[in-house]
């Protein structure tokens, strides 16, 4: 089990993991730049997230790029629309939420898989690099055409 960060809870993980008797099977790391992070996603079974924003982060497209089943809490408010569907597992943002989706996901590989597959798929067809690039170029090509002098 892999923890990224340095949130302000770190340390009573640390020390929880210490306490339960499982320090030498949780592996914590401070934040992890960019590169190497998106390097390592392919070595994990989950991403695993909590979050208080209501965008999609770049973490967790990166993950779903990737092919990763993505568990992320439920925001109060409006529901964030980039995660529309059913290629993320929401959770209600509590500790036994998170463990029973962990626990489903950890046991059912089929279920997992298919997770990784949807949430691929949509990634794909959303934000792989090429289709965010067309759009980019499509929102530039029609901004320049709304600012062209007219000929004399």
């Amino acid at each position: 089990f892999t923890i990224i960060g340095d949130g302000p809870l770190r340390p009573a993980l640390v020390a929880l993991a210490t306490a339960l008797g499982v320090g030498d099977r949780v592996r914590f790391r401070p934040a992890v730049v960019n590169d190497e992070l998106c390097a390592s996603l392919a070595d994990y079974d989950l991403f695993v997230v909590h979050t208080e924003f209501y965008e999609i982060s770049k973490s967790v497209l990166e993950a779903l790029l990737c092919g990763l089943p993505v568990i992320i809490n439920r925001r109060h408010g409006a529901p964030v629309p980039e995660l529309l569907g059913d290629f993320v597992h929401f959770v209600d943002n509590t500790a036994d939420d998170y463990r029973l989706a962990i626990d489903e996901l950890l046991t059912d590989h089929d279920a997992r898989a298919a997770l990784g597959q949807r949430a691929y798929a949509h990634a794909q067809a959303h934000w792989a690099p090429a289709v965010t690039e067309a759009k980019v170029a499509a929102l530039y090509r029609s901004l320049s055409l709304q600012h062209v002098p007219a000929r004399p």
